[in-house]
């Protein structure tokens, strides 16, 4: 069994356990799902939805960023 503390990338987790694997709120991603600006997720019923923690973590990486001013994508270096 893999541990909540170093889930293995296939592992599902629920939305309360993601509050605790990064911070951030079951709301913050209940809301971000209606947006659909989340990792992939798994509607097992109504009630019930899983993301892949390697798809979180992949999500994750998506929006890291040097400066506030960086947007992300990719910046190619002009030359003049």
């Amino acid at each position: 069994m893999t541990s909540l503390l170093s889930p293995h990338p296939d592992q599902l987790v629920s939305t309360k356990e993601l509050e605790v694997l990064t911070g951030l709120t079951s709301r913050f991603w209940e809301a971000r799902r209606l947006t659909g600006d989340t990792p992939p997720f798994i509607r097992i019923s109504a009630r019930a939805v899983r993301y892949r923690w390697g798809n979180v973590q992949q999500w994750l990486n998506a929006r890291i960023r040097t400066s506030t001013s960086d947007q992300g994508g990719h910046h190619e270096e002009q030359s003049h």
